[in-house]
């Protein structure tokens, strides 16, 4: 589990963005959860226990947290979770209408995984994108 003073730095920097305005917020705010995460991950917590906090992040709509967090865990997540941290990134831009980005990890995610069960969805996704 993420150690509750890290938990609640990152749900503040978070709530800093929603409750601001403008692409400067955003860019302070995922920075700023990025670099804690990664203080995490020194810290000892592992990267799926990341990954699992930013799904659950992701399912709260909290798009930036996640894609945050996915970012920060990429380097260090063991080989199984990699195409999977493509697919989600590209979720978490989607989400927040950043179509450019979303597509690149769209199109990463299928070159790593021709099969399974998110494929379908990322393609749909990418075919969207295209147009």
């Amino acid at each position: 589990m993420i150690p509750k003073a890290i938990l609640f730095l990152l749900v503040f920097v978070v709530g800093i963005f929603w409750t601001g305005a403008g692409a400067g917020r955003y860019i302070d705010a995922r920075f700023e959860v990025y670099a804690l995460a990664t203080s995490a991950i020194q810290s000892g917590v592992t990267p799926e226990k990341l990954y699992r906090e930013a799904l659950a992040a992701y399912y709260a709509g909290e798009y930036v947290w996640a894609e945050a967090m996915f970012d920060a865990i990429t380097e260090r997540a063991p080989v199984s979770l990699k195409s999977d941290l493509d697919f989600w990134r590209g979720e978490c831009f989607f989400r927040l209408g950043r179509t450019e980005r979303a597509r690149q990890f769209f199109e990463a995610f299928l070159a790593q995984e021709p099969e399974g069960p998110r494929v379908e969805l990322a393609k749909q996704r990418t075919s969207l994108l295209r147009e």
